[in-house]
């Protein structure tokens, strides 16, 4: 009898020192995430009011994005600020920015809790989204917080919270998961684990199928299986190297706003 001589092909090392070279060539994006907000100019709100008026939209969304979130300049006054996030989370919601258009309403309402979106101006859609995230913002119900400004001072404790770069790019989605992105983080996760598992499982089944003396009972099934194997290893290499560059670039958006509304000032705090 003819012994098996399936020979195992080289680990496929090229694509994973590819993938290391993706992330060094995508780092100084990474380092430069913080980016500094430029000089705020006077006529910014004229400028969306106009646009959003024109229906220009997109237009709104990319003038007000980058200024009014995650946080507000603290020189801006609250009127404005709230004309703007008004117009920001609108318009948003009518481009399908849902998350922007949430987490520009989630500011507002941290702002101004008991502010409501005019019914004579907005559509109904628009004002459902707005009090679904009232909802999501004050579980209490939204009564709980409606009268705060009305009763004096009104205290804000906010943090941002970035994600490392080094987080981002960990493989299996995990800096998806961590940045709140469940959508990308699964699709990560199944990929790699699917890819990683059938490969694994077709190596063990091949080695199992020898009999005692390391003889396939079928050599061209066990031929069959091990190309498999060696084609979904690469596969899943090259799905880790997506994940990685895949976080590189996206890491400057992985940043979350946390915002605690305060009837008191918080401890440490000192007034202006």
């Amino acid at each position: 009898m003819e012994k098996n001589l399936i020979r195992a092909p080289a680990a496929p090392v090229p694509l994973l020192l590819l993938s290391v070279a993706l992330l060094c060539a995508a780092w100084p994006r990474m380092a430069g995430a913080q980016e500094s907000r430029e000089p705020i100019d006077e006529s910014w709100l004229d400028e969306a009011r106009s646009a959003f008026r024109a229906q220009g939209y997109s237009d709104v969304v990319a003038m007000l994005r980058r200024l009014l979130l995650p946080v507000p300049p603290a020189a801006l006054r609250v009127d404005d600020v709230t004309s703007g996030l008004t117009y920001l989370g609108v318009s948003a919601y009518y481009v399908g920015e849902d998350e922007i258009a949430d987490e520009a309403f989630r500011v507002l309402l941290t702002l101004r809790p008991g502010y409501r979106l005019d019914p004579l101006l907005y559509p109904q859609d628009v004002r459902v989204q707005f009090e679904r995230v009232r909802e999501q913002l004050f579980p209490a119900g939204p009564q709980a917080h409606a009268d705060m400004p009305q009763q004096g001072l009104l205290y804000l404790e906010t943090r941002v919270v970035t994600q490392s770069p080094l987080v981002s790019v960990l493989p299996l989605g995990y800096g998806f998961f961590s940045a709140g992105r469940d959508a990308a983080g699964l699709l990560h996760l199944f990929g790699q684990l699917l890819t990683a598992a059938t490969s694994a499982s077709l190596y063990v089944i091949n080695e199992t199928s020898r009999d005692r003396r390391g003889y396939y009972a079928d050599p061209q099934a066990a031929s069959t299986r091990r190309a498999w194997q060696v084609g979904l290893g690469w596969t899943f290499y090259a799905l880790v190297g997506v994940n990685v560059l895949h976080g590189a670039l996206a890491h400057p958006s992985f940043a979350r706003q946390e915002v605690r509304v305060l009837a008191d000032p918080p401890e440490g705090a000192e007034g202006r």
